[in-house]
């Protein structure tokens, strides 16, 4: 499954709507194989669902994120998990008990 995390510095960006960076992870039988900052200030903001739906991103955690994001989102079947803050490693660390949940609500890490 490849994540993608919405980052500023090393926390979760307050906004994915907004966000300039996402930190992209695979996961692998709840390991994590590899992982990469992808730059994506250059992205139009009404085109940022489907860059991330091209490539590849089944799931996004953020922190804050509009319903205009979260509708374009389901539309392309790609899960949100949002209302998450802290240090992205953090985050990372815990993506195992992320994946299984159909709604989380809150987490600061």
């Amino acid at each position: 499954m490849k994540i993608a995390i919405t980052r500023w510095g090393s926390r979760v960006a307050p906004l994915f709507d907004t966000a300039r960076v996402i930190f992209v992870i695979e996961v692998l039988d709840n390991r994590r194989t590899g992982g990469e900052d992808v730059v994506i200030d250059k992205v139009k903001p009404y085109a940022k669902p489907a860059f991330l739906q091209e490539m590849g991103v089944e799931l996004l955690i953020c922190d804050g994120i509009s319903e205009y994001f979260l509708r374009q989102l389901a539309a392309l079947n790609i899960r949100v998990i949002h209302s998450i803050s802290g240090e992205i490693e953090v985050v990372v660390k815990e993506i195992g008990r992320f994946i299984g949940q159909k709604k989380f609500l809150h987490c600061d890490l």
